[in-house]
């Protein structure tokens, strides 16, 4: 879990591909944190299609602190690798602190 920033309307993520000596940003987008409010409760959350490399990385939150390595999904046939991701977060409050909590980030082979 993480600390949302007051000023914080958004949840950003991204998918990124990584090689030895940087970041390569593949999309990012964000959904209003207001999204997440509702219930207290996980909800999932569509990211988007994606097509998926041998270093892959979904971050979420800005500054990404929370990151979930795709490496292993990769097929080295390059014939499965187009994926829909999906997160499911929820967002909890505590003596005035905003908590981000993201339990788990499924990928759908397309």
């Amino acid at each position: 879990r993480v600390e949302l920033k007051e000023k914080d309307s958004n949840l950003a993520y991204a998918l990124a591909t990584m090689s030895k000596t940087k970041i390569n940003p593949v999309t990012s987008s964000s959904v209003p944190l207001e999204s997440l409010k509702s219930t207290g409760k996980y909800r999932f959350h569509n990211a988007g299609n994606f097509k998926i490399a041998e270093k892959s990385f979904f971050w979420l939150n800005t500054p990404f602190s929370i990151r979930a390595d795709l490496t292993r999904f990769y097929d080295t046939s390059g014939v499965n690798n187009d994926v829909e991701i999906q997160f499911s977060a929820k967002i909890t409050e505590e003596k005035n602190v905003r908590w981000l909590s993201v339990d788990r980030v499924i990928l759908l082979r397309k």
